[in-house]
Order: C-alpha cells, then sequence, then structure tokens
C-alpha cells in the first residue's frame, strides 16, 4: 500500500510537472520590463493558496499589460476585494487560462464590450463573460493596464495559469505554477531559508501543544509532529516567498513530502491544515506544518505511513532532516534531534484535562456533528474539521432588540473546510414575511431561510418558526429584525469624472444598490476601501447642466430607499 501510494504521489506530481514544464515557445510576459516578484505561487494564506505569481510594477500604475499568448478574453469583472479589476484569457492551443489581477483599466475593445454588458444588466462590480469569438487577441497584445486595485497591497500585477474546467463552474480547475514559463527572466541562485522549528505534542488531538526547537535539540515522549518558519528570495529581492518542496527525514527515512505543482479549485482551503490556523489567527505567525491530518486530502502531500507524525516511543536520539527546495532548484537544509525521554510521558498524562468537560462536545473529523436544543440546531458534516476537536456550546441572553439568546459556538481557531447549517428558533409569534436575519457578533450577517411554525403529525403542538443560514465560522449568533431601510448619500462634490456615495445600514448590511442618471442606469462600483464610486463621463453621461440623479438602495431582508437629488456637472 505504501508503495502504491507513492507511484500514485510520482505520477501526480510528474503529471502536474509537465504541464508547466513542456512549455510552448510562443508566449510573452505581461509586462515589458524587468520581471521582479513581490510574491510566488503556493504561498501560504489564510483560506487560500497564493495561486500565481505577483509581478512588481515599479511602485506605480499604469503599465500595458500583454496577453500570455494567442486567444480570447472569456471573462472580466470588477471586484471590490480579491481580484479587483481583472482578465481571464482563454488560449486554446496551450490548453490554459491565464489570469491578470488588480488593473486599473481595460483596454479599449475589451471596455466596450464590458461596458455594453454592464449596462445593459444594471450591474455594479460586474463579472461578465464573453463568446470566443467576441474578444480575440493575439500574444503580446496589450489588454489592460496595470494597477492596485482590489485585495492589493501595493501596486502589481497578479498572473495565474490555470488548466480549462471540464464545464463552467466545475470544481476539477487547476491552478499550475506559471515560474517554469519565466525561469530564465527571473534570476534566482539564493536558497530558501528555515529560520524556525516546531515540535508538535499529540499532534492530531484536540489539543496538541507546541513548543519552538532551540539550539536544534528537544526532548519528547509519544507522538509528536513537527513545524517550521520557512521563506524563499530571489536574487536583489527582499520580498519573501514561499517555498516549493517541503521533505522532512526520520532517521534517513521520509516522512513527509510536499511538491507544490499544482492544486485543485475544491483544494483551495485546506492551507488552513497546513498553516498553524491558530497561531495565524494570534500572532499572523505563519508556521507550516510538516505532517498531514486526517481530515487534510490535498494531494500535494504525498501519503506516507504516519503522514509526517513520529511515535518517539525510545530513550534515545532521533535524528531529523527538513529539506527545502524552491522552483529554480535551490535548496536548504536543516538537522536536528529529539531525545526520548519517558518521564515527560507520565506528566503529560498528568497534565490532560478531559474533552468532556461541562459546555465541550467532541466532534470527530470524518463524522457528522450535531447539537440539537430546544431552541438551537446546528449540522456540521463529516469532512469540515481536519482534526479531532472540542467545541464549546452556550447561550446567554441577548439585547431586548433580539429575537433569540446569542448562541456561542466553537472557537475562532477551529477553521471550517466547508459550511455548516445553522437553525435558530424565534418566537410562535413570528410570522412569513417578517424581516429576519442571523448576525454573527464577530462580524458577519447571513442571508437567512425562514421555516414558519409547522404542527405536528398527531399532536396539538406546533414546531417554532426557525430562521435558517449556511455558515462557514463558529462564533457567536443571535436572529435580529431590521426594519430600517439603507440611508444614502452624496459624499463631497459631484463632478462628471467621479461621484462618491455612502451606502449605510446598520441592521442586515447593504444587498445593492444603483444609480440613475437622467434616466440612465450608471455604475457604481465599490473600491477596496468600501467607497461607491461612479465615473459618468464613461458611460455617455454629458457635462453641463443640471442632470437628475435617483439612487436606488436595498438591504439584505428587502428594506429599500429611493433618494432623488439633482447635480450640476
Amino acid at each position: 500500500m505504501k508503495k502504491l501510494s507513492a507511484i500514485v504521489f510520482i505520477l501526480f506530481a510528474l503529471l502536474s510537472s509537465f504541464a508547466t514544464e513542456a512549455v510552448a515557445q510562443d508566449y510573452c510576459a505581461p509586462l515589458g520590463f524587468d520581471l521582479n516578484l513581490a510574491g510566488n505561487y503556493g504561498e501560504l494564506r489564510p483560506n487560500h493558496f497564493h495561486a500565481g505569481l505577483d509581478f512588481k510594477t515599479q511602485q506605480s500604475i499604469g503599465h500595458p499589460v500583454y496577453s500570455f499568448a494567442d486567444g480570447y478574453v472569456e471573462r472580466a469583472a470588477i471586484n471590490a476585494y480579491g481580484y479587483g479589476m481583472v482578465l481571464y484569457v482563454t488560449h486554446p492551443a496551450l490548453e490554459r487560462m491565464t489570469v491578470y489581477g488588480h488593473l486599473s483599466d481595460f483596454c479599449g475593445k475589451v471596455w466596450e464590450k464590458f461596458r455594453e454588458r454592464q449596462v445593459a444588466g444594471e450591474l455594479n462590480n460586474a463579472d461578465v463573460t464573453f463568446a470566443p469569438d467576441e474578444i480575440p487577441v493575439r500574444m503580446g497584445e496589450e489588454i489592460a493596464l496595470s494597477g492596485n486595485s482590489g485585495s492589493s497591497g501595493g501596486p502589481h500585477v497578479h498572473f495565474e495559469v490555470r488548466g480549462l474546467m471540464s464545464a463552467p463552474g466545475a470544481d476539477d480547475e487547476y491552478w499550475y505554477d506559471p515560474l517554469p514559463y519565466f525561469l530564465d527572466r527571473i534570476k534566482d541562485t539564493t536558497s530558501p531559508r528555515i529560520s524556525n522549528v516546531y515540535l508538535y505534542s499529540d499532534p492530531l488531538s484536540p489539543r496538541p501543544r507546541r513548543r519552538q526547537i532551540v539550539n536544534r535539540t528537544a526532548t519528547a515522549w509519544g507522538k509528536v509532529g513537527f513545524g517550521l518558519k520557512a521563506n524563499d528570495f530571489t536574487d536583489g529581492n527582499a520580498n519573501k516567498c514561499g517555498v516549493k518542496r517541503v521533505r522532512l527525514y526520520c532517521d534517513g527515512a521520509l516522512i513527509f513530502n510536499w511538491n507544490q505543482e499544482s492544486f485543485q479549485y475544491d483544494e483551495q482551503r485546506y492551507t488552513n491544515s497546513v498553516i498553524d490556523y491558530a497561531e495565524w489567527l494570534d500572532s499572523h505567525s505563519m508556521i507550516m506544518k510538516a505532517y498531514r491530518e486526517p481530515g487534510n486530502l490535498l494531494r500535494m502531500i504525498e501519503r506516507i505511513d504516519g503522514d509526517g507524525v513520529v511515535d518517539i516511543c525510545e530513550e534515545r536520539p532521533y535524528r531529523f532532516r527538513f529539506e527545502v527546495e524552491d522552483a529554480h532548484g535551490n535548496k536548504s537544509a536543516l538537522e536536528f534531534t529529539v531525545k526520548g525521554d519517558r518521564s515527560l510521558g507520565a506528566s503529560a498524562k498528568n497534565g490532560a484535562k478531559s474533552p468532556t468537560a461541562p459546555g465541550i462536545r467532541l466532534a470527530r473529523a470524518g463524522e457528522d456533528f450535531r447539537i440539537d436544543t430546544i431552541g438551537f440546531h446546528f449540522l456540521l458534516p463529516a469532512g469540515n474539521i481536519y482534526r479531532d476537536a472540542e467545541i464549546p456550546f452556550s447561550s446567554r441572553p441577548a439585547d431586548p432588540q433580539a429575537l433569540s439568546p446569542v448562541y456561542q459556538i466553537g472557537a475562532a481557531n477551529i477553521p471550517l473546510h466547508g459550511f455548516c447549517n445553522l437553525a435558530i428558533n424565534v418566537g410562535d409569534s413570528i410570522a412569513s414575511g417578517e424581516q429576519l436575519y442571523i448576525s454573527r457578533i464577530e462580524g458577519g450577517v447571513y442571508r437567512t431561510e425562514f421555516t414558519p411554525a409547522l404542527p405536528i403529525p398527531f399532536s396539538k403542538r406546533k414546531l417554532p418558526p426557525t430562521v435558517k443560514a449556511r455558515v462557514r465560522d463558529f462564533g457567536s449568533f443571535v436572529v435580529r429584525r431590521d426594519t430600517v431601510p439603507p440611508i444614502v448619500s452624496i459624499i463631497g462634490r459631484a463632478t462628471i469624472n467621479r461621484i462618491s456615495l455612502s451606502v449605510a445600514d446598520e441592521g442586515s448590511g447593504v444587498s445593492s444598490w444603483k444609480v440613475f442618471i437622467d434616466g440612465k442606469f450608471v455604475p457604481f462600483d465599490r473600491n477596496n476601501r468600501g467607497q461607491i464610486i461612479g465615473c459618468p463621463a464613461k458611460y455617455g453621461i454629458r457635462q453641463g447642466g443640471s442632470h437628475e440623479m435617483e439612487i436606488r438602495a436595498t438591504d439584505f431582508v428587502g428594506n429599500e430607499t429611493t433618494v432623488r437629488v439633482k447635480r450640476t456637472f
């Protein structure tokens, strides 16, 4: 079984490597100057792996962005966060799609088609798909301008290489490392650096204990796992990048093998199992775990007996060696020793706490987990946590305006891979059509489904009305009512090139807004600072005279506001 697992891993790595190394020659870089990386493919991030390369743009925006190869623009979008203004270009001959994110503008022919669909669909922050024959592009053709839009920390172009999906919206889309296309354009003779190594006692238990290995020596007893901090650097560049390969050996035998060549869309959130998620929340310190938790199904981790977990069961030195490697083949290694000490096993056992303490429930990684009380119902489907976890559950009175108690479930440092079903009962007097929503005290509002009171067969009793939602975070949840519509105003002076709006809602939150100028819909997009901004000149509004503006805003439970004003610009 071990040999078969190794063969499967090697085949997967070879196929992924072939997909990036069998590089066609008819392609070009997305920028016209020397390529310099601000970030690389596969870097570990909360909730996702970094899916591409971040190319620096000389600390400024507005540089031409070029099509990687012949093809056609399949999609264009303006997002408030994430990729910001982004283009997706399909290259049929390469069987690849390239993505260009954080842009400041589209080229003329893309903008014309995009604007047409945006206005016709009355869309803000639009996401538009085009037919293959609508916007053809040639290799090296200018398709956009670089920018700093979306979730960007500074001017750069985010560039991805993806495989083509079997069907639109399918989960089998692959992200590949683009760096093999540019190895000769990015000088890198600098080896990765391992800065710290950590030991985890009982790593697969609900409460693993972490400590840093100092002076490359530690003592332990029982099952242990290891973590490390490691970064890569390119020549003459201070930016920290992620390492591509990590291997861990124990007494000369390979016990953990990570090879970051490609991943699928539905594997993104497994990064929360690869990193020490609790440490990231506490201090934004990024530790990579060199062992696989039971619920982590990432294919880039080779299946090896033990999955990186070692049983220290002899009073002797266990010799370990970390090896890290970057995409250019530069390598570094760090050796350390863990001495078995039987006395540590007894002290750890005596200090252990029961996982069934009052208010704590144990969830198994491979099983459904449910909580059903008189007023609160919760389903955590199997596979949505990466290792067994202790789930706190409690309730407390809410403020008088709330329609339920506040229910606290789980802890923020337990990541969820997928969605969970949440239902909270409300008073019998609540009827269909009530403007209800579920609020998470720590932040977040959830669209809800309302189930009215239902009779129980062969009984005079009724099931109480219930508000339902799908959630992806633990926290404190409460049901509230929202009868107040959003508040809308224009910020500052309105001009033909820029009008800023404030659309605010203290209840369920702003769901949508639409702006009409002289009866014509004009898109107003939200940016990465939460501002809602429109440029009337880009949508055919002529300068001069007084203009009629109508602004409509809706919250998540259907309350609406309409404001009509006149502005001269």
